[in-house]
């Protein structure tokens, strides 16, 4: 809770109260965010317990072990959304990315921090997959259109 006050979002106490009468009813074991809040006052109960699970899942978080996957949670890393590397075929290059984007994630401040690191991210997956994979169509041979002369264009006057 206090993690949610140094980020200036109010928790009302009647609201507080619901959701953790709810989560006693449903005998929860742990504050998972796929939870789905219900009854009245669904929404800000879900609000409440999502952030919840993110500061927890932060609190706990071993970064060690995320950044070994493919896609990052950024809760373990203090912030919001997620990193997807899968997109990099080459396994240096996503090595490579993954460490530089270890090193910047603690950098970035602000209501979006990760996106330009995700921006970095899009971009490497994209040059990974330059050139293209060749396809059922870049397989077949082009053929030569020929007409008369052999498919040479002759000028007038030339022989």
């Amino acid at each position: 809770m206090q993690q949610r006050t140094r980020d200036g979002l109010t928790t009302r106490l009647h609201v507080l109260r619901a959701l953790v009468e709810d989560l006693r009813r449903s005998e929860v074991t742990s504050l998972d965010p796929r939870w789905q809040a219900v009854g009245p006052m669904a929404r800000e109960k879900g609000q409440i317990g999502r952030s919840l699970a993110r500061y927890v899942r932060a609190a706990a978080g071993d970064t060690a072990a995320e950044t070994a996957a493919g896609m990052w949670d950024l809760a373990v890393f203090g912030s919001s959304g997620t990193l997807t590397f899968t997109g990099i075929r080459q396994q240096w290059l996503r090595q490579a990315v993954k460490r530089w984007a270890a090193d910047e994630i603690p950098r970035h401040r602000g209501e979006r921090p990760h996106a330009r690191i995700q921006r970095v991210v899009a971009a490497a997956a994209r040059l990974s997959a330059w050139p293209p994979r060749p396809g059922p169509a870049a397989a077949a041979p082009r053929t030569r259109r020929t007409g008369p002369g052999g498919g040479r264009s002759r000028r007038p006057g030339s022989r």
